[in-house]
């Protein structure tokens, strides 16, 4: 937040200096009748008056450029490694977590799975049971990584269990599931900070279930690709038109990745091959993100391109 307050407070100074530096040197020209590129007096103030604009327009982005890592690696590399210095950022980010020994963070999900809420409120705790033993296999293989990271040791629990879960939270889950009589997305997640061969218990997430967003060969979006632009502009369009396929997704109720923020695949063969044939085309593309196969909501959404020259 002060960062953001000392960056509008930056841009309203600048702007501020500028204009009125402008409009002092246009007076003084429009006083001294001067000319320049041998303009009448009048044109020549328009003249200073235009620079002026143009002055605050660039000098907004330079103190914008220098003062926004993330803005000057956009504008210097583009969408598309931009995001994927993002992610090798949060790749190392998690790396240095896990070197602490961290496992999970308050909230993290460990695993998505659904259950069927039309069933019996003993069938309904099985499931949930069944879920937990999912739970315990993929926190403890986490462990292990962890282990490996860190090149220390990490010991299996003696009963094969390393998470757990509140009772009363089990009874009001079968509860409200019963009362549901339906299927839902069950999220277990971290209940507190996990560190490393620690056991820990668990807090339900519960979200709507959708069993079907897209089915197969479901056009998501279309767009319109210039073939005669470079490779890196056609590979950074193709980002903003996959960018814009994530958001349309989540409106019809997909979930994303908490934590990564992922939601679509797309093979790098698919995206690179994409690229080639627009680029090769040498006009303009239609391009529609296209479903891969039949999904629901819990995602990932993977997705191909479908690519037809504009008429």
């Amino acid at each position: 937040m002060a960062r953001l307050i000392f960056t509008y407070l930056g841009l309203f100074l600048l702007g501020a200096i500028v204009s009125y530096l402008g409009n002092q040197l246009g007076r003084y020209i429009g006083r001294k009748k001067m000319s320049v590129f041998n303009l009448r007096p009048r044109h020549t103030s328009v003249l200073i008056t235009s620079l002026t604009g143009s002055l605050i327009a660039t000098t907004t982005l330079t103190f914008a450029l220098l003062s926004s890592w993330e803005i000057r690696t956009f504008f210097t590399t583009g969408l598309t490694q931009y995001g994927n210095k993002v992610s090798e950022i949060t790749a190392k980010t998690i790396e240095q977590t896990q070197m602490g020994g961290v496992i999970y963070r308050p909230g993290e999900p460990i695993l998505t799975a659904i259950i069927d809420g039309t069933k019996t409120p003993e069938q309904i705790r099985e499931q949930i049971e069944q879920t937990m033993t999912y739970v315990n296999r993929e926190a403890l293989q986490k462990n292990e990584s962890v282990a490996e990271i860190m090149q220390t040791q990490f010991t299996h629990p003696d009963d094969g269990k390393i998470a757990g879960y509140y009772n009363r939270d089990m009874d009001n889950l079968v509860s409200a599931l019963d009362k549901i009589k339906g299927k839902v997305i069950l999220e277990p997640t971290a209940d507190n900070y996990v560190l490393l061969g620690e056991k820990f218990t668990v807090r339900f997430i519960v979200k709507e279930y959708i069993p079907k967003v897209f089915n197969q060969g479901d056009e998501i979006i279309s767009g319109k690709i210039n073939g005669s632009e470079t490779a890196e502009n056609i590979a950074s369009d193709l980002s903003k038109l996959i960018l814009k396929a994530k958001i349309k997704a989540i409106n019809q109720g997909m979930i994303e990745n908490p934590i990564t923020l992922q939601l679509i695949e797309i093979k790098r063969s698919e995206f690179t091959d994409t690229i080639q044939e627009i680029a090769n085309s040498k006009q303009i593309c239609d391009v529609t993100v296209r479903a891969l196969k039949e999904t629901d909501n819990r995602g990932p959404l993977e997705i191909y391109m479908d690519i037809k020259k504009a008429i």
